[in-house]
C-alpha cells in the first residue's frame, strides 16, 4: 500500500460473506486486533487503503 498514514478500513467477513466487524483508523505502524467475540473458524479480512485493496484469510482456533 502507499499510503501508509492516510485512513483505512479494515473488514472482518465471515466464511459465509456476512461483514462480521468494520474498523476504522488512521496511521501508520503494528496495530493489534483482539476479538474474543468471535468464535473458532475462518475468516476473512479486507484492508482499503488509498484507493487499493488487499485480501487474506485467517483461521481463528479457541481452546
Amino acid at each position: 500500500m502507499s499510503s501508509p498514514e492516510a485512513p483505512y478500513t479494515l473488514l472482518i467477513i465471515g466464511v459465509d460473506g456476512r461483514l462480521i466487524k468494520r474498523i476504522k483508523g488512521n496511521g501508520k505502524g503494528l496495530h493489534r486486533l483482539i476479538l474474543p467475540e468471535l468464535p473458532t473458524g475462518i475468516y476473512f479480512i479486507k484492508l482499503l487503503l488509498a484507493g487499493n485493496s488487499m485480501n487474506t484469510r485467517f483461521i481463528l482456533v479457541k481452546q
